[in-house]
């Protein structure tokens, strides 16, 4: 990694692994039936609804830095770096064949864990302004931790 990550690249990596997540669990739904399926969706869902939480995020920081130091240019290479990070640390990284609700649920926690460790790394290397917005990504994504980890006691 380098030596400090923006607010924006920061949100732009946790905007391409929540895209990852809908991906993730819309592709295992297709696969499914009855209440698999449906629970699936909602999974999907909520990883939908934190993409646009951290997207509407994104924009008031980008507005800022606009505002503050004209416009800010995210350079297309940190923005492949992310893309790729997204696919080989996120929901992505798992090319087997997920054959059960369990499996799928345990492959999100741990997916969830995984970035967790990745934005707690980045804090490292994040300046004041990023650390907040870190805490904030590390934050929600402990809270999909939880919510995975309900689903997976409720199937008992």
């Amino acid at each position: 990694m380098r030596g400090q990550y923006s607010g924006l690249e920061i949100l732009k990596l946790a905007i391409s692994m929540e895209q990852e997540g809908v991906q993730f669990y819309q592709s295992y739904a297709q696969k499914a039936e009855g209440e698999m399926k449906q629970e699936l969706l909602r999974l999907a869902e909520d990883e939908k609804k934190h993409e646009d939480t951290f997207k509407k995020m994104y924009q008031r920081l980008e507005e800022q830095y606009s505002t503050e130091n004209g416009d800010y240019l995210f350079l297309e290479e940190v923005d492949q770096l992310f893309r790729s990070l997204a696919a080989e640390k996120g929901f992505a990284r798992e090319q087997k064949e997920l054959g059960s609700t369990k499996e799928v649920l345990e492959t999100g926690i741990e997916t969830e864990k995984t970035t967790i460790q990745l934005y707690e790394k980045m804090l490292e290397y994040a300046n004041e302004e990023t650390k907040q917005i870190l805490k904030r990504l590390i934050k929600e994504e402990k809270s999909h931790q939880h919510i995975l980890e309900r689903h997976l006691a409720q199937l008992g």
